[in-house]
């Protein structure tokens, strides 16, 4: 696993351990835009977890999450993150107005550090709409195989091949 953040790989350390899986994981610290280290087509799987939204350069980080997966059936990348329902739909425009107000509220009740979930809120209101996304793996080399929607359209998980092929 890669992970700009230290303490977020010890957590992933831990967890590995709990797993019994720490044989068949390594955790690093780095930067999914430039994957230095990991070669061309060594990885079966990849996952992310509410992150691909907080990379600068998504498109340059999916090219290399393709470069590093292997291009053979069976080679899945999963990303799951939030997006809101589209803004023309009730559920969209709750789902904005509670994300734009209320999440930044929330965050300055709950937390030391309220800034963080004003910087959650816009990343959340920034990011591109499922299809657009989607688009964007595709163009990035990758193969959509599937669009899970969850909680109402406010997180996909994001299926894709890396068939090199």
């Amino acid at each position: 696993g890669v992970d700009p953040s230290p303490n977020m790989l010890s957590f992933a350390t831990e967890k590995a351990a709990q797993a019994a899986m720490s044989d068949r994981v390594k955790f690093e610290v780095g930067d999914a835009q430039k994957l230095e280290g990991i070669a061309d087509g060594s990885i079966d799987k990849v996952s992310m977890a509410f992150a691909i939204r907080n990379v600068p350069d998504r498109l340059k980080a999916l090219k290399e999450i393709r470069r590093v997966t292997k291009g053979r059936p069976g080679s899945r990348i999963c990303l799951l993150e939030f997006s809101l329902p589209p803004e023309n739909t009730v559920l969209g425009w709750i789902s904005g107005n509670f994300v734009r107000v209320f999440v930044p509220i929330l965050g300055s009740l709950v937390s030391s550090h309220p800034e963080e979930y004003a910087y959650l809120a816009s990343s959340i209101r920034e990011f591109p709409q499922p299809t657009v996304f989607a688009g964007m793996i595709e163009e990035a080399g990758m193969k959509m195989v599937d669009t899970e929607h969850y909680a109402g359209g406010a997180v996909q998980l994001y299926i894709a091949s890396s068939d090199h092929e």
